[in-house]
């Protein structure tokens, strides 16, 4: 009870502040709802009660209707003080109609399985499944790890296409024998033999690409933002979407470039990121960075709240909603475990002071 009414009087001092404008009257009305809410010996009252009661007894004063104009607009932000107290979105809501909440990501259906796709069949690599698909795809999968290096010829060609589910990292080997690191909810779609003079792939998703060298083969990673071409290198490529789409290089020499800019040559420790207009932006890169989502780490320096927030849907796989867009500007450094549960990454977060971030329903809601 005492953390409740230790967060209601913080949130009732700022709306004081917020709302000097208003009438002494009107502020008294606030000062009474707080002094109510630091007694912190008391119960916790039936807001949906309480609420009722002193709505009813605001709207039948014998006021001008300028004023009573006034004191809804007070009863809303109490109503949205309540819905803070309970921890709950849907009276937050009810009460506050203008109030438009942003979803940052949205869950994925069947998110924990491992599947891969061979010209339009799906077969699931999970558990028992790996056997099956280790002798009729030609793929040789021991747990986290996937060898496509040695496709027999009996099995189908094609194109193949890897989703990996969220929540695990998978390390992929192509049948030219690069090496790929799949961050979660990724999809990384390759032929079964490289044909054509070029080794190309296709990816949605996170990835670090250890290449091998075979200079008449060059290496092109496309995604929905850029092309990627290497003859043998390392680097990270981040293209879930458009709101943080890169490239760092942490090894050799690559060229990127899209239609929108000409090509970007990268030296190792540079990278590109995609800006708004759609334009390339070259910049040097902290690729120390690319090595901690593959060692398990969440790893964020001076990133927004919006970029963690994103990373952290796509791992746990829940809705991330946004009912506070103000504070998804917020810049952190903020590093965690990923093999923590998402209880346990919310707390290390709200840590930091800046966010006020719960979990009400099997989604993560910033308030």
């Amino acid at each position: 009870m005492g953390d409740i009414t230790y967060n209601s009087r913080i949130c009732l001092n700022k709306m004081v502040e917020d709302w000097q404008q208003y009438s002494k009257e009107e502020l008294g009305t606030v000062a009474e709802y707080k002094q109510a809410m630091g007694r912190s010996h008391v119960d916790c009252p039936d807001v949906d009660e309480e609420l009722n009661q002193f709505m009813n007894s605001r709207m039948h004063a014998t006021e001008p209707v300028h004023r009573r104009k006034t004191v809804t607009i007070w009863l809303l932000a109490a109503a949205s003080v309540a819905a803070l107290v309970v921890f709950s979105v849907g009276l937050y809501r009810s009460l506050n109609p203008e109030n438009k909440d942003l979803l940052l990501y949205s869950a994925i259906d069947n998110a924990s399985d491992l599947s891969l796709d061979v010209d339009g069949d799906t077969y699931v690599l999970n558990g028992s499944n790996a056997d099956d698909a280790q002798k009729d795809l030609g793929v040789v999968v021991k747990g986290d790890n996937m060898d496509f290096a040695h496709t027999s010829a009996s099995a189908p060609q094609g194109m193949r296409t890897l989703t990996t589910p969220c929540g695990k990292i998978y390390q992929v080997r192509l049948p030219d024998g690069s090496k790929i690191r799949l961050n979660a909810g990724s999809v990384l779609r390759f032929p079964a033999v490289f044909a054509h003079g070029e080794r190309r792939v296709y990816l949605k998703g996170e990835a670090f690409f250890d290449v091998k060298h075979d200079a008449r083969h060059p290496f092109i990673v496309e995604t929905d933002y850029f092309q990627t071409k290497v003859l043998g290198t390392k680097f990270d490529i981040k293209a879930y979407d458009k709101r943080n789409a890169n490239v760092a290089l942490v090894e050799g020499r690559i060229e990127v470039k899209n239609g929108k800019s000409p090509s970007r040559l990268l030296m190792p420790d540079e990278g590109v990121s995609l800006q708004a207009n759609g334009k390339l932006k070259k910049q040097k890169v902290d690729s120390y960075l690319c090595s901690e989502w593959q060692n398990g780490t969440f790893y964020f320096d001076d990133a927004t709240l919006s970029e963690i927030m994103q990373e952290i849907g796509r791992w746990y796989n829940v809705d991330v909603i946004v009912s506070n867009k103000r504070v998804m500007n917020e810049r952190f450094h903020f590093v965690a475990e990923r093999k923590e549960n998402l209880v346990q990454a919310i707390s290390n977060l709200n840590e930091l002071g800046k966010a006020n971030i719960i979990i009400h329903n099997n989604k993560v809601i910033i308030k």
